[in-house]
């Protein structure tokens, strides 16, 4: 059973920082309620024929988009701003499953200027044989910073080392 004890800090606005499974999770519901509030239209005939059947699409059309629009104001507002252009280019496909073996490729959408940064900093310092700890690359490495503002989610913190750390 899950718990209902929000266990990260809130910021200064009562947002909270997302997880990458959150982020996951959150891309594909946005996939959802685009693909419905675009398509429910060619239902209408059908759903017409089936008693409150059309009411209720509507309903589930307008329930989904509040609820999303809920969850979204819980999104610190740098990472939501951030995630706008990822979310704006998110679809929901359906479709049987591939090949085995074949790739899937995921994007995202990362402004120029903080890839810049990226390969700036990446430059000028070196993760091989760092061994300082995520709580500190957080406020003391400009490349740890740097990589996180190119992802839409905070990375999870394990207590041990820098993620990037031994390169």
């Amino acid at each position: 059973m899950a718990s209902n004890v929000e266990y990260r800090r809130p910021d200064a606005d009562g947002r909270i920082a997302l997880s990458g499974r959150e982020y996951t999770a959150l891309r594909a519901i946005y996939g959802a309620v685009n693909a419905l509030e675009l398509y429910h239209g060619e239902l209408e005939r059908r759903c017409r024929g089936i008693k409150y059947g059309w009411r209720d699409l509507r309903c589930l059309v307008k329930l989904s988009e509040r609820v999303l629009e809920e969850v979204l104001r819980t999104v610190p507002t740098k990472k939501l701003m951030q995630m706008k252009k990822d979310l704006e280019h998110t679809v929901c496909e359906v479709k049987t499953q591939g090949v085995v073996g074949q790739s899937q490729d995921d994007y995202m959408y990362v402004s120029d200027q903080k890839i810049v940064d990226l390969c700036k900093a990446a430059t000028n310092i070196t993760c091989f044989g760092c061994g300082i700890a995520q709580k500190d690359a957080k406020r003391h490495c400009q490349l740890y910073r740097t990589i996180q503002e190119v992802f839409p989610y905070d990375f999870d913190e394990n207590g041990a080392g820098c993620p990037f750390a031994e390169g």
